[in-house]
């Protein structure tokens, strides 16, 4: 009971302090994810370590519930015929700029960092994902403001950003298993081949939630008149539930699980059509809520104590760099193919810069498995240590910097189109 009090304790300081940082500082233009991200950072360990174990020990579980509350609202924004529009442009653009990133990063941490190809091409997969947490929110405010609409702009960035994430999120994975092979481990070649039947296998699950959450009786007919709030909000609820059980259900059955939720939301949204606007209003209230916990999540996991040595510092910003500018410079001449505006390739070309969601969980995650399966290997554990500050810097390097470019830009590239257009 404690422990509980202690949580509850610490999401009512953190909400509280969040809520007044957000709101002063979005008057002078700082996007919500540096601000709290910037909170996260001051109250973490790194600095003043204000956050009790209680907190910190079910940090993973919070920072996935918030980000479920996030792809439900990014399901939820996307219509089906849109989805349809927006599917090729998001594996085109979700693969091919970040297979040059990540191909850069390869050889050049193989040419300065390390000594075999399999630990370099896990740090091109730890760096070269954008980051969902930073870019979504952002995209979705877009769509509320009805910026890019006519040619779904806003859509297409979310996502390449959710397939750039899934390749890198897969990488990873199947990257440190074959370093260091856990007892039993199954060939990564195998795992491999699994893939598309993991990705088939969430997707169906979340269209078969989606359809079968019961949230009509809340909502009634589209020919009745409009439901309270109160009922709207009991809907958004258990739409949230059914997302939430989706999600980490399939992390349980080894399915691909963000996919899986953006199915639920896609499926509500065409079921509920009609009633949409409100239900997305009540999920934007949870969202409140959810980012000041996901981004000070984020930002506890940034350890400034790590950046003691310049010159090996500047190092891997310089490799960051210059991987990152290939990729924007690939992105940019993909995006001449397109038939978007000039305004909007240069737009979309800036979503690929933001990096902190896939840094921030799999950052330390190569080293915590290195220590535990090859205690006795050196070599791989400094490995470990260094992707570790390759992921903080690039958190630190690119993710104030797309937020605050995505959402300032936005304003100046995006066309706003009417709501009827839209």
């Amino acid at each position: 009971m404690a422990s509980a009090g202690i949580f509850i304790a610490t999401l009512f300081a953190l909400c509280a302090v969040g809520f007044f940082l957000r709101a002063v500082l979005q008057r002078v233009h700082v996007p919500p994810a540096v601000s709290l991200m910037a909170l996260g950072v001051c109250a973490g360990p790194s600095v003043l370590d204000l956050l009790p174990e209680p907190w910190l020990d079910l940090r993973p579980v919070l920072s996935s519930a918030a980000f479920v509350v996030l792809l439900l609202r990014a399901g939820f924004a996307i219509p089906l015929a849109g989805l349809r529009a927006v599917v090729m442009p998001a594996i085109v653009f979700g693969t091919i700029p970040v297979a040059a990133e990540l191909l850069a990063l390869t050889g050049l941490s193989k040419a300065f960092l390390f000594g075999n190809w399999e630990t370099a091409l896990l740090c091109g997969f730890l760096i070269a994902a954008v980051s969902p947490a930073v870019i979504l929110p952002t995209m979705l405010n877009q769509k509320d403001l009805h910026r890019g609409a006519a040619r779904l702009v806003p859509d297409r960035i979310m996502g390449q950003t959710v397939v750039n994430a899934f390749v890198a999120q897969t990488g990873i994975l199947i990257l440190v298993d074959a370093i260091a092979p856990p007892a039993g481990a199954r060939d990564p070649l195998l795992v491999l081949f699994q893939l598309p039947l993991a990705l088939l296998g969430g997707i169906i699950v979340g269209v078969a939630a989606g359809l079968a959450l019961r949230i009509d009786p809340l909502l009634g007919a589209p020919a009745d008149s409009p439901p309270p709030r109160s009922r709207v909000c009991a809907a958004s609820v258990l739409a949230l539930l059914g997302a939430l059980a989706v999600y980490f259900g399939c992390r349980k059955l080894t399915l691909e699980n963000v996919f899986a939720v953006l199915a639920v939301g896609v499926m509500l949204r065409r079921r509920f059509d009609w009633c949409e606007p409100a239900l997305r209003a009540e999920l934007r209230r949870v969202w409140m809520v959810a980012e000041i916990v996901l981004f000070a999540n984020l930002g506890t996991q940034i350890d400034l104590g790590k950046l003691t040595d310049p010159s090996f510092v500047t190092l891997l910003l310089v490799l960051i760099a210059g991987a990152l500018g290939l990729r924007i410079v690939v992105a940019h001449l993909l995006a001449r193919t397109t038939g978007l505006t000039h305004s909007e390739r240069n737009y979309t070309t800036i979503g690929h810069i933001p990096k902190a969601t896939i840094q921030a969980v799999f950052g330390a995650y190569p080293l915590t498995v290195f220590m535990e399966r090859v205690p006795d290997d050196t070599i791989l554990i400094d490995n470990g240590k260094t992707l570790l500050m390759m992921s903080v810097l690039a958190i630190i390097a690119t993710a104030p910097l797309g937020a605050v470019l995505l959402d300032r830009l936005g304003e100046r590239w995006l066309r706003h189109t009417d709501q009827d257009q839209a």
